[in-house]
């Protein structure tokens, strides 16, 4: 029987320009070699992915259906899980851009829909096709990340302002303790009212600043405790606390509502190296 580990192969890397250090978290490099059902956790990022060989399909609860995924696309800043079937073996590249993104002109389109959205409705299309034809000569891993690096700066830089206050108000819930952040200190550091910062929030990630600094907290606390081995997992449990909630019972709630899991069952289902994918079936 193939083992997970041969089964699932994920590599990160970390930006090397300058310019995308401040507005990238990471690269993974996804290796799937056997079918597989995944389900997505909140994570406060705004995920995009790159199908290097195989595709994927994105679950629509409301249809009770799958549907294609574009080779290349972006999917939204959501409080919600998303579904995803994996038919066959699977390269991609999962971008994690942190969520200032959404205050640059280029992702404008993504502020209208909860959906998955194909690269070709955000990017310029003379430089999509210059790096589908780069992609199509299969170059190795460091070339094909460096050709994505010149790719993003090229594109989301070619309009360089940005929405300052709503940069401003993310970094400081994000470099906070999440779970001692007040919404009006936020608001008053980004000279604006909290009902302002509120709208902003709402039309610019579809999400309210206190659901968002909700997401930042449960995955402060995950990963925090995925850096323990599991005979610490109750200790971390409880130092986990120290990321605003009031007892295990709160954390408890929050792991509930975000996938339908205990902690304890969360903590087994991850993918490996991953804190917001969860695999549900191994076919």
């Amino acid at each position: 029987m193939e083992t997970e580990a041969a089964m699932i192969s994920i590599r990160r890397y970390y930006p090397q320009h300058v310019l995308l250090k401040s507005l990238v978290e990471c690269y993974q490099w996804f290796s799937v070699s056997s079918p597989l059902q995944i389900m997505t956790v909140p994570n406060g990022r705004v995920d995009a992915w790159i199908n290097l060989s195989g595709s994927f399909e994105f679950r629509d609860e409301k249809k009770n259906r799958y549907y294609a995924a574009p080779a290349m696309g972006f999917f939204p800043l959501s409080n919600s899980n998303t579904r995803v079937n994996i038919a066959e073996k699977l390269v991609c590249i999962n971008i994690k851009f942190l969520p200032h993104i959404l205050a640059f002109p280029v992702v404008a389109p993504l502020l209208k829909t909860t959906r998955t959205l194909g690269f070709e409705k955000v990017f310029d299309a003379a430089e999509l096709d210059s790096f589908k034809s780069m992609l199509l000569r299969k170059p190795a891993k460091e070339q094909t990340l460096q050709a994505l690096e010149d790719f993003l700066c090229r594109t989301v830089f070619r309009d360089s302002s940005s929405d300052a206050q709503l940069v401003t108000c993310l970094r400081e819930m994000e470099n906070s303790a999440a779970g001692s952040v007040k919404i009006s200190a936020v608001a008053e550091k980004a000279n604006m009212t909290v009902k302002t910062l509120e709208r902003k929030f709402k039309k610019q990630l579809g999400i309210t600043p206190k659901v968002f600094c909700k997401i930042v907290r449960f995955q402060k606390t995950i990963r925090q405790m995925q850096q323990q081995d599991r005979g610490e997992r109750e200790r971390q449990l409880i130092d986990a606390l120290g990321n605003g909630y009031f007892d295990y019972s709160h954390f408890t709630k929050d792991s509930h509502d975000f996938t339908g899991l205990s902690p304890k069952n969360l903590l087994r289902s991850f993918l490996p190296e991953t804190s917001d994918v969860i695999i549900e079936k191994r076919k």
